[in-house]
């Protein structure tokens, strides 16, 4: 659904004769009362909590005129899917297809037009809600939109239907292409197969409906815990006032978000058998992937030097295969820490390749990852997989959307701040003999899951 979820967070439409119709949803009772206010100084950040146990993080920021970002996060989110009933709340992030009790999505975006505003709200892996661009001056209206999602979403048949005519389309693209069958299958592969992790059964999606989802977000929506983050060009009083006059005005809720640590569990693939993925494309075309387990992403020095070994990788590879097979591929690496499942993670390198070179590709792989373990990193490489990396981090600091992953859980996950704090130091003193022994105890040759994607087509 995530596709269908997208295409729905667009800009409001042009004007219509609808347009000058009223929005619903402006007043939520008396504004809320502030109970608590401090503020983190060496970030900039501002901490409110309403006397209901809302809590707003703001940072004001110059980075963009006129431009704010708004987040809202709900306890609850894709926690709540069970492996019995994995799809539990996968309507949840196209809910707003279904608009409002009442204004269907397009009476909104008529409402709406020409504002900066949109209907955002979905789900993420541990909260309901999502994020928005607008303005100053459309920041109250914003909020109570995405507060009206929350408090009174439509459930409308049009949305549904919507759903159900657009699924079909995305599902047939799933095997497309090399990249598209591992972006479906590879996720529940490297989870041992765990439903969460899998993409659902087209069939089993469209049973869905409005009727089976309201049950299970209810008592998220009711009572969970909300956290709201604030980053850009606004007044912290107007911001406040806003968020007072919205969210602050609802019923009590709850303090603290839910950690459900029994949904939290995730394991690396046991099976480390080579799989062959199918895809439905030329037959030449073909995607090489070997993925190692690795871990989550809690110690801040352990992940941003994973994530520059994994820099260093691409380098090595991409030298490497373009000497051997020429400038047509792009390889890749990465690492992948979970910073929502406790030790689940991995480390990965990549390549679309013509299918007569996946041996090829695949040697060069696991030769990079022993040159790795058995010796110190070159320095100068090193220094060439860091400096863009420093840079990239550095500039990132002057952008809204880097700070919204901040501040969005400055109050519930305060710890997390230090890797805004830490974390280009961590980059800056990181060292060959450190990333060899990270390469040590991760690229394992025996512990490393190979999936490949080749076409129906190939050998024939």
């Amino acid at each position: 659904l995530a596709a269908l979820r997208s295409s729905a967070q667009v800009a409001v439409a042009a004007p219509t004769e609808a347009a000058n119709a009223a929005f619903a949803y402006d007043n939520f009772g008396t504004p809320g009362r502030i109970v608590s206010d401090d503020r983190i100084e060496d970030l900039g950040i501002r901490r409110v909590r309403f006397a209901n146990n809302v809590m707003l993080n703001i940072k004001k920021t110059d980075f963009q005129k006129d431009r704010v970002m708004l987040s809202l996060r709900v306890d609850g989110g894709n926690l709540l899917a069970t492996r019995d009933d994995p799809t539990k709340v996968s309507l949840a992030g196209s809910l707003m297809l279904g608009g409002l009790e009442a204004h269907s999505l397009d009476e909104l975006r008529s409402i709406l037009a020409g504002k900066t505003v949109s209907p955002s709200f979905g789900n993420a892996t541990d909260a309901f809600g999502g994020s928005a661009l607008t303005s100053p001056e459309d920041f109250g209206l914003q909020a109570k939109l995405m507060a009206a999602f929350l408090t009174h979403p439509g459930y409308r048949p049009d949305g549904l239907a919507l759903i159900r005519r657009v699924l079909p389309q995305q599902y047939a693209a799933n095997d497309a292409t090399p990249a598209a069958v591992i972006g479906r299958d590879a996720g529940g592969i490297l989870a041992n197969d765990d439903p969460r992790s899998q993409t659902p059964p087209l069939a089993k999606l469209m049973t869905l409906d409005w009727a089976q989802l309201k049950p299970v977000v209810a008592d998220s929506f009711a009572k969970g815990a909300i956290e709201i983050g604030v980053v850009g060009d606004i007044d912290e009083q107007a911001a406040i006032d806003a968020i007072a006059a919205s969210f602050g005005a609802l019923p009590e809720r709850r303090a603290a978000f839910n950690l459900r640590p029994e949904a939290r569990v995730r394991e690396f693939a046991a099976d480390r058998s080579e799989r062959t993925l199918i895809h439905k494309g030329p037959a030449e075309q073909a995607e090489l992937r070997v993925y190692w387990p690795a871990r989550d992403d809690s110690n801040l020095g352990e992940a941003m030097r994973l994530n520059l070994l994994a820099r260093v990788m691409q380098l090595k590879l991409t030298e490497e295969l373009r000497e051997k097979l020429g400038e047509s591929y792009s390889p890749g690496a990465a690492a992948s820490l979970s910073d929502e499942f406790p030790g689940y993670g991995h480390l990965f390198a990549a390549s679309n390749v013509d299918h007569k070179d996946l041996a090829t590709t695949r040697a060069a792989i696991f030769a990079i990852a022993k040159e790795l373990r058995d010796a110190p990193v070159d320095a100068d490489l090193l220094d060439r997989a860091r400096k863009p990396l420093v840079e990239a981090m550095t500039k990132s600091r002057r952008e809204n959307a880097y700070w919204l992953n901040y501040v969005a859980e400055a109050t519930s996950q305060t710890d997390r701040l230090d890797r805004s704090r830490k974390g280009i130091g961590e980059v800056e003193a990181a060292t060959p003999a450190e990333l060899q022994l990270l390469a040590k105890r991760y690229l394992v040759d025996d512990k490393a899951l190979v999936i490949k994607a080749v076409s129906d087509k190939a050998g024939k």
